[in-house]
């Protein structure tokens, strides 16, 4: 009786810490799919960041760079 209930108490951990494991693995697997999208998006940012329109885009917006013979409106500040 004995050795059947350390059968089974051996048993029940082993199935414990397989579905620990098996809970890591997804854990893991949803980790790598999320940074997988995110290399994505960087790799596509990266080819978005070389053309010229994105460079004058930011140029414009972060600089406030204008192009010959435009003007430049800024809102009045207090």
């Amino acid at each position: 009786m004995f050795a059947f209930c350390a059968l089974v108490s051996s048993a029940y951990q082993l199935y414990e810490l397989r579905k620990e494991v098996n809970q890591s693995i997804a854990q893991l697997n949803q980790e790598k799919e999320d940074l997988l999208q995110q290399q994505k998006l960087l790799e596509e940012e990266i080819l978005q960041l070389n053309t010229p329109s994105y460079i004058e885009q930011l140029a414009r917006e972060q600089l406030g760079l204008v192009r010959k013979g435009e003007i430049r409106i800024a809102p009045k500040t207090e």
